[in-house]
């Protein structure tokens, strides 16, 4: 009887930790999302990464548009848009520092476009260009 009372406190530990781990540094979802919010910051600051253009072309190492006084160039200034983000295979977020930006984490089919997108939108709802990255 001690000895599965023993393992009933054992297993009750092991919950509480997982319980814990997940308030303290969220699901493997956010781990992503926070993962894209750092990329897209430094992927329209510091380091070039493929722009998609309007028209469907791809500019590979194109120059940065932001620079690192840019609201848009700390993570937490980007926000998930979650009806086109699909978890950890693409994850689409959006900013807006006066001209608004999405930024695409993943693969996009039948392009060359790298792991990793940016479009400059039209318009402060990027509704057009978020409709795109939902092909």
């Amino acid at each position: 009887m001690r000895g599965s009372i023993g393992v009933g406190f054992g297993i009750a530990a092991l919950f509480a930790a997982g319980v814990v781990a997940v308030a303290l540094f969220g699901d493997h979802q956010s781990w992503f999302v926070r993962a894209a919010k750092a990329n897209a910051a430094r992927c329209l600051t510091v380091s070039p990464c493929s722009r998609l253009v309007a028209n469907g072309k791809v500019m590979t190492k194109a120059p940065p548009p932001l620079i690192a006084a840019s609201p848009c160039a700390k993570p937490v200034a980007w926000t998930e848009v979650t009806a086109i983000s699909s978890g950890p295979t693409k994850i689409v977020l959006t900013c807006s520092d006066g001209a608004a930006y999405l930024y695409h984490m993943g693969t996009l089919a039948g392009r060359e476009a790298g792991g990793e997108q940016w479009i400059a939108c039209k318009d402060a709802s990027c509704r057009a260009e978020a409709a795109w990255f939902g092909r």
